[in-house]
């Protein structure tokens, strides 16, 4: 049986790993009990087709998130984020390629994957250690790849108040 990682690289849906997969794809050793991605919601007829199609069934959808749970495996969860062309576009523009054994995953630039963090702990604030400690992780680990005014950028717009002066300590 085939992982979920070789499922979504094989559905040919342009589609970016992000969340805790993309944590733990950039090195970062840490538990997540789903897999994330983001797709432009204009794909995303054609990747829940496949996802059915590979044995998974559609749990929950709303305008923003799909959730999909293996119908043989159930701890096998992929969320799928829905975002604007646009949004995919530029996230796209700055993807990774990266191998992982046999499979050649496209993961969303660290950064990317920081904001989206930096987002769900404005949203979630019960999140926030757990979601700093990624941020903290892949920006470490990308460090030549932005810029303080990146970081800066990202915090405010998609931050909770105050992270900008925590992380800025991290890394000036």
């Amino acid at each position: 049986m085939k992982t979920p990682l070789a499922i979504l690289t094989e559905t040919g849906v342009p589609l970016l790993l992000v969340g805790g997969t993309a944590v733990q794809i950039y090195g970062y050793s840490r538990y997540t009990k789903d897999f994330d991605c983001v797709v432009a919601s204009g794909k995303d007829s054609l990747l829940s087709s496949a996802l059915i199609a590979a044995g998974f069934v559609e749990l929950d959808r709303n305008h923003l998130v799909v959730r999909y749970r293996h119908s043989e495996q159930p701890l096998w969860i992929v969320d799928t984020l829905l975002v604007t062309d646009s949004t995919f576009d530029k996230m796209w523009a700055q993807r990774r390629e990266i191998r992982l054994g046999a499979l050649a995953l496209t993961v969303a630039a660290p950064l990317h994957v920081a904001a989206m963090k930096l987002h769900a702990m404005k949203q979630s604030p019960e999140r926030a250690m757990h979601d700093l400690l990624d941020v903290m992780e892949l920006l470490k680990r990308d460090r030549g790849n932005w810029s303080i005014e990146d970081l800066r950028a990202a915090c405010e717009r998609y931050g909770p108040p105050g992270i900008f002066e925590t992380l800025q300590t991290h890394f000036s």
